[in-house]
């Protein structure tokens, strides 16, 4: 990946009428979280969006503040605000690191592979954690953690504990918390558990019956 870079400048105006005339000449609100002091600052649109495009939301770059000599400055997005309805950002949180000390951040899972459960026997795969929270070094953030899904047949369950990262890497999970399951088709739930309430009926029946003999 190519080093990436950022600039932006020191933020004088704060509240909601500031921001919005930012957003207006395609500018955001950012705050850069840093030891000493936090410091609000403006950032271009497209800048940000061209940082996401290329590394991501763990993407790792050089931060420079107009009329600030920060040397070698690396950042890191902490969080980033949007439109509910409707694509742009509206702030951006972003924290001062360094290369030598472990920062916790959140990595998305991805699948691959077709489950046997799913292609043979019309199993629903259900997708219960979307990332998960790693500790590590910030040159050993991965982008993704794959999850192999081809071995779960209905009922079976892949969990943290059975996720594999690389050395160096630290998950924050409940290894017990489960990721993905497969389980039945819905319609076949639905066929058993009114079987199952005719069942009880048959047996209330019989029951009421006897007791009337």
């Amino acid at each position: 990946m190519k080093n990436l870079e950022l600039d932006g400048k020191i933020r004088e105006g704060i509240g909601k009428s500031a921001s919005r005339k930012l957003r207006k000449a395609d500018l955001i609100p950012a705050i850069l979280y840093r030891d000493k002091k936090n410091l609000p600052v403006i950032i271009n649109h497209k800048d940000i969006m061209n940082i996401l495009k290329h590394g991501g939301e763990n993407a790792i770059f050089q931060f420079n503040i107009e009329g600030e000599n920060g040397g070698n400055r690396k950042v890191i997005i902490k969080e980033i605000q949007s439109y509910p309805l409707k694509s742009g950002i509206l702030h951006v949180d972003m924290m001062e690191i360094s290369m030598d000390k472990a920062i916790m951040v959140n990595v998305p899972l991805s699948i691959f592979g077709k489950s046997i459960g799913i292609a043979n026997k019309g199993g629903i795969l259900n997708h219960l954690v979307r990332e998960i929270e790693i500790e590590c070094l910030p040159g050993l953030i991965p982008g993704e953690i794959k999850v192999d899904i081809s071995p779960l047949d209905i009922g079976d369950a892949i969990h943290i504990r059975d996720l594999n990262v690389a050395e160096g890497i630290k998950i924050l999970n409940n290894p017990d918390e489960p990721l993905i399951t497969v389980t039945v088709p819905t319609a076949e739930v639905k066929e058993e558990k009114i079987k199952a309430q005719e069942e009880v009926g048959v047996n209330e029946k019989e029951e009421k019956k006897e007791v009337k003999e």
